[in-house]
Order: structure tokens, then sequence, then C-alpha cells
């Protein structure tokens, strides 16, 4: 076992024969020709609890360190990552381990090997034993042996395991396999480490992307050519931030299609996070984990090569690996602003003035320093944007979520709240004068504690889409009956989750309508999630409590029955208690 103190673990080479007494003779000499395979694999778990250690997670202290009692409960022979790495770990790149013999044979093997390095991006490295190592693989009788060390990375992860072939004995941190056969074999080291929870700290939102000015260092984006620009170090976020919260814009796109953003650059994207037609400035709320050296990576994706698009992106917070910030509590979707009803603010807002609402009271409690929730536009006289945020401004440096005219639009936010427990939100056209009605569902708050739950961030991963049965419904949505599928245990989200972050998008509707995603089965949801007019594929980023049995449940709300509607969710991460 090792601490985040500690910068290496030791362990010895696992093989496929029994274990033999530190007593008994050598194994026999192999063949001059023989050689081994050696796959290290490197996987990040969710939480101890998932990692096959021979260590007793109740003996864990809050540092990662632990006491020298043994957990023998753990009896699994690895054979293959494929079945030996839980579900809800992931592999990861970029990850040393190290070959070398015990100090009295002989000098460092070979070195030191980096998972990814051969590019097969799996988080794994196989490499090949010639005779002499495979000789010092069969030495037995403690302390000799080959070893295998693994150099961890404190800021990333906490504590776990290097386990190896038939490593079943002990649980401390030196393991002396003995016994290779004569055979050709393929031996598999996994060493597991458990992330550190993480917490939220909320920002005023900052532009740090604008392609067409170059802010963050990127011009233009071409069709399918991935560009990265770096977050950490740029408008308050630390460099040990591991993920962001944000608002991803587009604009002057001279084709339809979308935009991915994550922390991997993908020239073709699997999946989507902002879905808009030709001539339509568009944005979406993300939730979205920080690739290697604190960056992003976005991608515009159009039908053909040869498209160009400006792209923006406004930061409004991030998640440190550490008990620094806040922690989450999730709620039903709730109504805190309906201007249309005078719920929270009377009447229709005038284009560039703020106002202010308010959020804490009730369910929201007094210490919340954020939320989660959907801003929703209607009834607007003008195209123009909203923004939303602690602070009034009549004339906002970024926005939150742009329309044009005549066109229901809602979008997903994480914002910080204001002094006493406030938002404020402006409505901008172009000129003084015109009026939307502004809509505020909250789905959750942050508190400045660990009564909440604890962010894990993910590779953006799909977990629904009925237009291929993934997620387990097959076939179109019908207006106005709800569907539920699982998400706790899909996409890597931990089977003891209670909320997602992700990105929730429509397709092939034949009618206007909305979606509604939530823990809760609504056939008439009374809060909406994703607007959308007939023949426009649109996406929504969403924080949303899972239900009973780590599920959610989609409407499709069309103004009569018989509509149908096609939906897809992504997975960006999720929240643990």
């Amino acid at each position: 076992m090792k601490s985040r103190r500690i910068l290496s673990v030791v362990a010895a080479l696992g093989l496929m024969a029994a274990i033999v007494p530190a007593a008994s003779a050598a194994a026999a000499a192999p063949a001059a020709t023989q050689v081994v395979q050696l796959t290290l694999v490197k996987a990040l778990c969710p939480s101890y609890t998932v990692v096959p250690a021979n260590k007793n997670p109740a003996n864990f202290d809050a540092t990662g360190g632990h006491s020298g009692e043994l957990d023998t409960s753990y009896q699994t022979t690895l054979t293959d990552p494929a079945t030996d790495i839980p579900g809800v770990c992931a592999r990861a790149d970029g990850w040393q381990f190290q070959l070398y013999g015990d100090p009295g044979l002989s000098t460092t093997v070979g070195s030191p090997l980096t998972t990814g390095a051969d590019g097969a991006g799996t988080g794994s490295i196989t490499v090949v034993l010639d005779p002499t190592e495979l000789a010092l693989a069969q030495t037995t009788g403690a302390p000799t042996g080959l070893w295998i060390a693994e150099v961890t990375q404190p800021s990333v992860a906490g504590f776990g395991a290097l386990r190896c072939f038939s490593d079943i004995n002990n649980g401390d941190n030196r393991e002396n396999i003995q016994g290779v056969g004569t055979a050709d074999l393929h031996i598999y080291c996994i060493a597991y480490d458990v992330l550190p929870p993480s917490t939220y700290h909320a920002l005023t939102p900052t532009r740090i992307l604008d392609s067409r000015d170059h802010t963050g260092g990127l011009g233009i984006f071409s069709s399918h050519v991935a560009q990265t620009f770096a977050v950490t170090g740029h408008g308050g976020v630390p460099s040990g931030a591991i993920a962001v919260t944000g608002n991803l814009t587009v604009t002057q796109q001279t084709s339809a299609g979308f935009l991915f953003i994550g922390p991997v650059a993908m020239a073709n994207p699997t999946s989507s996070t902002l879905n808009f037609p030709l001539g339509d400035d568009r944005a979406n709320g993300v939730t979205v984990a920080l690739g290697s050296g604190g960056t992003l990576s976005v991608t515009y994706a159009a039908a053909t090569l040869g498209p160009t698009a400006q792209v923006i992106f406004d930061v409004t917070g991030y998640f440190t690996p550490d008990l620094t910030g806040a922690t989450y509590i999730p709620l039903v979707p709730t109504r805190l602003l309906d201007t249309r009803s005078n719920s929270g603010l009377a009447g229709a807002s005038s284009s560039h003035v703020a106002r202010t609402f308010q959020v804490s009271g009730g369910a929201i409690p007094a210490n919340a320093t954020a939320v989660t929730g959907n801003l929703t536009v209607t009834g607007q006289t003008s195209a123009g944007f909203l923004f939303i945020g602690p602070v009034a401004m009549n004339n906002p440096t970024s926005s939150t979520l742009n329309f044009p005219l005549g066109d229901d639009r809602a979008n997903g936010v994480t914002v910080a709240l204001g002094s006493g427990g406030t938002l404020s939100v402006t409505y901008a056209a172009g000129t003084l004068g015109p009026t939307a009605q502004v809509i505020f569902d909250v789905t959750g708050y942050f508190v400045p504690n660990t009564s909440g739950a604890f962010f894990v961030p993910l590779t953006p991963a799909r977990i629904l889409d009925t237009r291929n049965g993934t997620g387990g419904l097959s076939g179109p949505l019908g207006s106005h009956s709800s569907a539920t599928f699982a998400v706790a245990g899909q996409g890597r989200v931990a089977t003891n989750a209670i909320a997602v972050t992700g990105n929730l998008t429509v397709t092939a509707q034949t009618s206007i309508g909305f979606l509604f995603i939530g823990p809760v089965a609504m056939n008439n949801p009374t809060s909406s999630t994703l607007n959308f007019p007939l023949g426009d594929d649109r996406a929504n980023g969403v924080t949303v409590a899972l239900g009973a049995g780590g599920m959610l449940s989609v409407t499709y709300a069309a103004p009569t029955f018989g509509p149908t509607a096609h939906a897809i969710f992504d997975v960006t991460g999720y929240f643990v208690p």
C-alpha cells in the first residue's frame, strides 16, 4: 500500500505458477530464447472499496495512511485487466513504472515505462522480458527477484495498491512471487489508485477563451481540427484544479455542426457538447475534467472539412482534489424564478437593466456558496443574451444564454451566489427597450463544509442514446410518457453516486416541446431542462440528482400526445457522499 506522501510502492513480479515456500530450490533456468510479455496497467478508481488491495479500508486515515492490519477477504487471482479492473475505474495514461532487480543482484533493468507511451492510449504499457530479465524473475527466496515500482502522482490520486498476477498473499508493500514456469507467459500487473475527494470553488464568470480576439491563444476553429488551451493559471483557476464549470459558446459558424470540449484532444469526437445550426449564436453550460497540464481541448465538427467557427469559453468555478472547497447537495428541480407569474421578480426584464432575486432561504440554506440550475428565456422581443451571476451588471462582459427572437431556450448553469444568497440576471439586447421573460430552476447547491457530496470528473461517455438502444431505451420517446434508464454503474459512474453532471441532447423531434430529466419519473413535469423548436438538434448541460437505484428519468413534453423525439445523454462526472 502507499500513501500520498510516498513517491513509489514496490511489489514483486507476479507469476502464473503456484507460490512455493521461500526455502525451496530455485526454479529451473529458462530456455535461452524464452521471453515473457509483461503488461503494466494504471487504474484510477473512485473509492477504496473497489480497489483489490488486501487492506481494510477502515484502517485508512484522511491523509491516505494506514495501520498494519490486514484484510484477507480479497483472494482473487489477477488474470486480465478486462476482468480484474472494476468497471468504475478509469485507465490512466502518463503514469510511470520501473523494473529493477533486487539491489543485491543487479542495477536498474531498463528505462522508466510510461502508460500510453506505446500509442495504445489505454492506460497500459507492454514490454518483453528477455532471458536475463526472466532469470531474475525466476530467482527464489526473499529478497531477490525482479521487482516493479510505480511512480505515483500525489496531486492526482491518493492511495491504492500495486498487484501482480497471483499476488494474493499478505497485505504488505513487498511481494516475492516465485516459480516462473518454462512456457511463454503474459503477466499482468495492475496499479490501482484512489481518486481523492474533490470540492468546488465558485468564481465570478471570467472569459478565458475567445478565438475572435485570440484570448486564450487560439484563433478561428476549422472543422475536425482539435485545439487546446490553458485553463489553470487563468480566470482564477489554480494549478491544482482537476475540473471546471463554465459556459461554451459558438458564433460565426460557416456550417451546422457541434462543438466538443474535454480533457483529451479529439479530431473526431464520439460525443457532443454543443449542437447548432448555421447562423445561430449558441451557448451550453459544462462541467468538464481538465487534461494534462490543466488544459481543455475543443473541436468544431461539421459534416465536412473546411468550415470554420469562433469559440468562446467563460469559466465559472473549479474543483480541487482536497477539502478546501464546497461540497454538493442535489435537489429535485425546483422553480425559484418565473417573471411571467411574478415569482421571484415581478414582470419582464428590460434590456441592460440588472435585476436581483433571492435564492437562499427555503430549500437553499443561508450558508450556500453556489447553486446549480437551469436558466430559461421566453417571450423576448429582440435577440440577445442573458447573464446570471453573483454581481449585478447592466453591461455584463460574459454571456450565459444566447438566443434569437422567438425561441424559448435554456442553459444549465453552476453559479456563485452573491451577498445575502442572491443572484442577478441581465437581459442584454442590441438596444435599450426590448424585454424578455426569465425562468430559473434550481437543481442543487454547494455548502462550505463536508456535509455534501464530493465530485469525481470523467472523460465524457455516452450512456443513453434512444436511436440505437444505448442505455436500454430503444426507440423514440413518446410525448408525456416518462422513460427511466440506469446511470450508476454506467460510463464509470460509481454505484454509490447520488448525482451526475452531463449533457442532454434532443434530435429527430416531430414537434416543438421540451425535455425534462430528473430523479423522479414525471409524465407531466413542472419544470423543463431543454427547450427546442421543430427540426433543431439541441443540447443542454445538467447537474442532476439520481433517483432510487441510481436511475434517471427523461420525459419529452410536446403540446399534444403523439409526437416523438430521440434523447441522448453523455455523462461528464458524478458526486459521491
